[in-house]
């Protein structure tokens, strides 16, 4: 029947009973106290109504389920469930109203520590054992913890994959806490030069409800197996002694123990002078290894190339003793890295800018380090003093190649590398010159609407001007009305929807002065901050309104930092993770840069940025861009950072620099996509998406490669590229075509393609400013 003027809702209470597996107590509450409990619990309402009248009750936000029986509501509770919304009608009229705020408690997953090893380590061979130990906590409970490893071997564009489990040797389990350890053996996993080794510990909860049981994974390690040519980077050896017929060439880290054994010992002159010649053959070989990693593309045979002075110590010291002797008495000049440089141009021409480029038809081109040939003079001056005995003054050199070899492993992770020095992109000169051959941009669908957010706030604005005018009832009503369409909202803070809940109850109790409190509280949680026409940014949804709230933001609160562009310039960005070689296409963001300033309006910086995948930087940028050859094992905070970006309207442009055989680089990235997002998340993006209309049109989809039509790589052509979607738009954007590889050029080379290829990435880059 229906209810009568005087109908209302005259009492609310609830239960909550937490998922078995959590072995807690059911939690209680009546009245307007918000229901905080975990995911998955049975929730249970009784409601009682003064009067006759047809109640009605649903769950708004997430996976809102039937209510069945509107006086006895039960259902579970899940992610995103807001408020609890039970109206009683007078026929289509509703004359009572209550909200009860919803708070999911999510069951985090555990978390896990790999504390043995502690750091990444290059090995002189795959053999000799390795402590491994890891530790997972959780809040409830521990279900599994595993040692998971992926050897990876090969180089340039083609890698070998596999993986698999390892056990433990010893385990230790108490309520939230697992402990685990283990010796592992590296024989057993046939690692060769250049391989390498990456070990993860990962943890599962007990959580047995929907969704299954929460994944924590620990920073990932990686052992790398030094190639013949890389001895100079070892900074560990697990078995000793190495084998005395390979002739091994010594780290740096023992020729300082065998220097300080010599001192500690102080043997008479003539030994002390036998021993120190000793280790400075050693020192030489050490430095002549390091000179053919600096030297590597020169003296290739060209007539005017210059003789080789990195020759490996057998060379130098195979020759004209009285010579070699003589030059060291009277000193030596070390090289200067400009000079170096400028050899390295006249003889191959490959010491400038140009010679970075990556191609596939050759082999890598190292840069000239100029902290290897730091290292490398120091390695020569302490060879001298050996030469002279003066096993005390070697050891300051010997000490600071170490630090400059140890800078260099912490700065590259997987194995030396010159870095690429890409000048700033002059974004004066570019602007405009692109030819755009009548493109006109197509229609696309709308962004999700933002404006929604001014309309609430205008409402509640008209209602603190009516407050004190209206009945109690009539105020409630009115009150617990918006409320509902804050708590409809996924864009509002669900903290608002609860502050005018509870000002309707205020209202409804004669608590006039408290209901205000509590609206203005509201309104200052979604209106724009003072000074700019944006949302929140906590609330911005899609990378364009993402984009203006954090310059109005930066604009109203005075953050912005100088050294930073100003604010609403583009900055293109690509995510920095701890595993793998996230640098890999270092050319790529500057090219990309100089075509957003080439083709479009966009304000762009002219320096592009690396930034942590797991530290709050990341949400300065709506765009990022990640790639790399190696396996992927995002750590804890690069997988949260990562969902929470994307969930605020950020898109990760993720590309398969590898693109070969054995897929590497791809199935360790997809499964982790999938972790992070769910199974199945990540979907094929039909060719006729707006992705491919957003600026230029691309009527079959994503363009080929270079890479896929030669054949190089998986030998395939990709027709597709694959997404998470995200409220409507592409979040994770993923693609198996290695456009690494193709946009890896200096811009100012893009003149000699017929087409540019980097149009494609203008596309990318605009849907995500504009969606």
């Amino acid at each position: 029947g229906d209810a009568g003027a005087g109908g209302a809702i005259a009492a609310l209470g609830w239960e909550a009973t937490p998922p078995a597996y959590a072995g807690a107590s059911p939690v209680r509450g009546s009245g307007s106290d918000a229901i905080r409990a975990l995911e998955g619990s049975a929730v249970r309402a009784r409601v009682e109504v003064r009067g006759s009248g047809r109640l009605a009750a649903r769950v708004i936000g997430g996976e809102a389920p039937e209510i069945a029986d509107a006086r006895r509501p039960a259902w579970r509770l899940a992610a995103g469930n807001r408020a609890l919304l039970l109206e009683l009608l007078n026929g289509d009229s509703v004359v009572d109203r209550r909200l009860l705020a919803l708070q999911p408690v999510r069951d985090d997953p555990p978390r896990v520590e790999l504390a043995a090893p502690d750091r990444d380590m290059t090995l002189a061979e795959g053999r000799g054992a390795l402590e491994v130990r890891a530790e997972a906590v959780d809040d409830i409970g521990v279900g599994a913890l595993e040692l998971r490893w992926i050897r990876s071997r090969g180089g340039g564009e083609s890698y070998s994959f596999d993986e698999g489990t390892l056990p433990w040797t010893d385990t230790d389990r108490a309520r939230g806490r697992a402990t685990a350890s283990t010796r592992l053996a590296l024989a057993a996993l046939d690692l060769g030069p250049g391989d390498v080794l990456h070990l993860r510990a990962v943890a599962r909860d007990t959580r047995n409800v929907a969704g299954g049981p929460g994944e924590g994974v620990s920073e990932t390690r990686t052992i790398r197996v030094a190639r013949e040519d890389e001895e100079a980077l070892v900074d560990a050896v697990l078995t000793l002694p190495a084998r005395a017929e390979e002739n091994p060439i010594l780290s740096q880290r023992m020729l300082i123990l065998l220097t300080e054994r010599l001192i500690a010992e102080a043997p008479a002159p003539a030994a002390l002078a036998a021993r120190a010649e000793e280790i400075a053959v050693q020192q030489a070989r050490l430095r002549g290894r390091v000179g053919e990693v600096i030297f590597s593309r020169v003296g290739d045979g060209s007539e005017d190339a210059p003789a080789d002075p990195f020759a490996p110590a057998e060379d130098v010291f195979g020759g004209d003793p009285a010579q070699d002797e003589h030059d060291l008495e009277e000193g030596y000049d070390p090289l200067d890295p400009e000079d170096v440089l400028e050899a390295a141009n006249r003889a191959t021409g490959t010491g400038d800018e140009e010679a970075l480029e990556h191609r596939h038809d050759e082999g890598a081109v190292l840069s000239v380090n100029r902290d290897l040939l730091a290292a490398y003079n120091a390695m020569w001056e302490a060879e001298r003093h050996l030469r002279q005995a003066a096993a005390g003054a070697s050891l300051p050199p010997q000490h600071r190649a170490l630090d400059l070899l140890q800078q260099i492993r912490s700065g590259e992770r997987v194995f030396a590398r010159g870095r690429v020095a890409v000048p700033p992109v002059d974004v004066a000169a570019a602007r405009g010159t692109g030819e755009l051959d009548g493109v006109r941009p197509a229609a696309r669908a709308a962004a999700p609407a933002t404006g929604a957010r001014a309309t609430r706030a205008a409402e509640l604005e008209s209602l603190v001007r009516r407050w004190a005018e209206l009945a109690p009832e009539a105020t409630a009503l009115a009150a617990s009305e918006i409320a509902v369409r804050l708590y409809e909202d996924p864009a509002v803070d669900p903290r608002a929807g609860a502050l005018v809940g509870r000002a309707a109850e205020a209202a409804r109790a004669g608590r006039r002065a408290e209901g205000r409190e509590f609206l203005g509280a509201a309104l200052r949680l979604i209106s724009p901050p003072a000074g700019g026409g944006g949302a929140p940014i906590a609330a911005a949804r899609g990378g364009a309104a993402y984009f203006r709230a954090l310059a109005d933001a930066e604009r109203s609160s005075g953050t912005a930092d100088a050294a930073r562009p100003p604010a609403g310039t583009f900055v293109f960005a690509t995510a920095r993770y701890a595993s793998g070689d996230w640098d890999s296409a270092p050319l790529v963001p500057a090219n990309l840069t100089h075509s957003i300033a080439q083709y479009t309006d966009i304000p762009v910086a002219p320096d592009p940025v690396d930034v942590d995948l797991g530290s709050p930087e990341v949400f300065r940028y709506p765009f990022l861009f990640l790639t790399g050859h190696l396996p992927v094992r995002f750590t804890a905070a690069e997988s949260a950072n990562l969902r929470a970006w994307v969930e605020r309207g950020g898109l990760i442009f993720i590309d398969d620099h590898n693109h070969d055989i054995d897929a590497a680089f791809h199935r360790s990235v997809v499964a982790e996509i999938e972790r992070i997002f769910g199974a199945g998340a990540l979907v094929d993006l039909p060719n006729d998406h707006e992705l491919y209309r957003a600026f230029f049109r691309f009527p079959d989809g994503p363009p080929t490669t270079a890479h896929e039509l030669n054949g190089w790589g998986d030998g395939l052509v990709h027709e597709r590229l694959r997404a998470v979607m995200v409220g409507g738009r592409i979040g994770v954007l993923y693609s198996n075509k290695d456009y690494a590889s193709q946009w890896s050029y200096l811009a100012r080379n893009k003149r000699f393609n017929a087409v540019d290829d980097t149009r494609f990435g203008v596309n990318v880059i605009v849907y995500a400013l504009t969606r």
